[in-house]
């Protein structure tokens, strides 16, 4: 088990904080994270911003905050004095630790050495980028605003100034693409030395430019087998290159695995703010409106009307494990089942493994771990299904 798992089952009492900013300059065709282009609400949406973390600077009880993650969107595109301001608001209602792991997503036209600087001075260290990829056609076809070129100054810029913990996301499954480009991108990566690499199929959703385009018959999707081929080919590109695969997506250098991201695979609590945002305190799950005027208009007029809440069962709790775990390499833990929820459960599991008994290709028995192989975490949805109530 890689240290950091370590670390990460041994302190439950971390707890993270997730800003959601939720603007771009334009919207990419195939994303469905919620965000807008009115740029013109950003300082509205600061302002309430900074309110909610007042209305919950006490969900977690006094917790410090062992993570720190701004996402969206395109948090880059606020300004040095939006950020400072998001900065000493989170040190006013939250107590970060000294060690605490901070990210901040950006888009490669965002990064200027200006910029860069002025993220690392207010404590962020760690980036996560969104490259998607190093082929110019490809870029295009997502609907990128930067070029391959651009993708490699930015990273160039981000190390020359200092960050030394960067997270660059790519995209294949893209229809129309072959292995040729994904290698490409995995090729300028591990040259560059990137930390962390996020690999994202690509997913065609319904209220997406993408979506409406596979609905009326002009974008097809790529043959499963070939979706598989692609997906095993940067999971064994990536390990010879010693990377770990540590979760369905994410693969790592010793060391650099996702904190925050780790943290909602094992369990941790969080704190969400901002338009979409979620958290969750243990028991409860709350998440928020998806909609900045709505978000905006209930915290100024004091409604706090704009997020909702549900308490989480026995069942939930089992199923929630169910779906983290076996997303990771560390698998799931038959004992923690008997354990935490109880012999109905562990019954449960016991008897959907008989299932799989014949298929070692898709998971394995690990002593006490049931742990998905490359090709089961392909298919993990189904698998994931089985193994819930």
């Amino acid at each position: 088990m890689p240290p950091f798992f370590i670390f990460m089952l041994m302190t439950p009492s971390a707890t993270g904080l997730y800003i959601h900013v939720p603007f771009c300059k334009s919207k990419c065709p195939y994303c469905d994270f919620y965000s807008t282009v009115k740029l013109n609400y950003t300082d509205k949406f600061l302002s309430a911003l900074l309110k909610e973390m007042e209305l919950k600077k006490n969900l977690l009880g006094t917790s410090r905050l062992t993570s720190v993650y701004f996402g969206g969107g395109t948090p880059s595109i606020l300004t040095g004095r939006q950020l400072t301001t998001i900065f000493e608001t989170i040190n006013k209602y939250f107590t970060i630790s000294a060690d605490a792991e901070i990210t901040f997503e950006v888009n490669p036209e965002n990064v200027t050495k200006e910029n860069a600087k002025l993220w690392k001075s207010l404590g962020i260290n760690r980036i996560s980028i969104g490259t998607q990829s190093f082929d110019d056609y490809v870029l295009k076809f997502l609907g990128r605003r930067h070029s391959a070129a651009e993708n490699i100054e930015a990273l160039n810029l981000l190390t020359e100034v200092g960050f030394t913990n960067i997270s660059a996301d790519i995209i294949y499954g893209i229809p129309g693409f072959d292995i040729k480009s994904i290698e490409k991108s995995l090729e300028t990566l591990i040259n560059h030395s990137i930390k962390h690499i996020s690999a994202y199929h690509l997913s065609i959703e319904p209220n997406t430019v993408f979506g409406v385009l596979h609905k009326k018959n002009k974008l097809k999707t790529l043959p499963d087998d070939d979706s598989l081929k692609q997906y095993l080919f940067v999971c064994n590109t990536l390990k010879t290159n010693g990377y770990n695969h540590y979760e369905i997506s994410n693969f790592s250098l010793k060391g650099f695995e996702s904190r925050h991201n780790s943290g909602y695979w094992f369990g941790m609590k969080y704190i969400g703010v901002g338009p979409s945002a979620h958290s969750y305190t243990g028991d409860k799950r709350l998440w928020n409106n998806a909609n900045v005027y709505k978000y905006i208009k209930s915290i100024e007029t004091g409604q706090n009307d704009f997020f909702e809440e549900e308490t989480l069962t026995t069942k939930d709790k089992f199923n929630d494990y169910v779906i983290t775990s076996l997303r990771t390499s560390e698998g799931l833990s038959l004992s923690r089942v008997k354990n935490d929820f109880g012999n109905r459960y562990h019954t449960h599991i016991i008897n959907t493994l008989k299932k799989y008994e014949d298929l070692p290709e898709l998971l394995i028995l690990d002593n006490d771990k049931i742990i998905l192989t490359d090709k089961g975490l392909f298919v993990s949805d189904g698998i994931m299904a089985d193994f819930m109530i």
